[in-house]
């Protein structure tokens, strides 16, 4: 079996069969992590690599049943090498979080 169906299918079980709370008093807490690198050739001469890093945790708390506000801090980090050249750019996220469960 591709490891990549493989990969889905677990991943949609874990979600299918989760439970949460979602009462007053409860912690909602997560995130996400993501990396990427590619390294390709521009018109067969020139070699490009590209790495891309993210990390977006996030915490809340339930104020009333099926209610939440909290906090995702991120940060993404992107880094190009062409042959001559560099460039890295780090960005920074704080987002507000307000969940409402119907």
């Amino acid at each position: 079996m591709n490891k990549n169906i493989l990969l889905i299918l677990l991943t949609c079980g874990f979600v299918i069969k989760a439970n949460s709370q979602i009462t007053k008093g409860n912690w909602l807490v997560g995130g996400s992590a993501n990396y990427t690198a590619d390294k390709y050739s521009v018109n067969n001469s020139t070699q490009v690599t590209s790495q891309n890093f993210a990390l977006l945790p996030y915490i809340g708390y339930f104020l009333k049943d099926k209610f939440a506000i909290g906090l995702a801090p991120g940060i993404a980090y992107l880094q190009t090498k062409d042959a001559p050249q560099k460039v890295s750019v780090t960005s920074y996220l704080i987002v507000l979080l307000c969940v409402i469960i119907f």
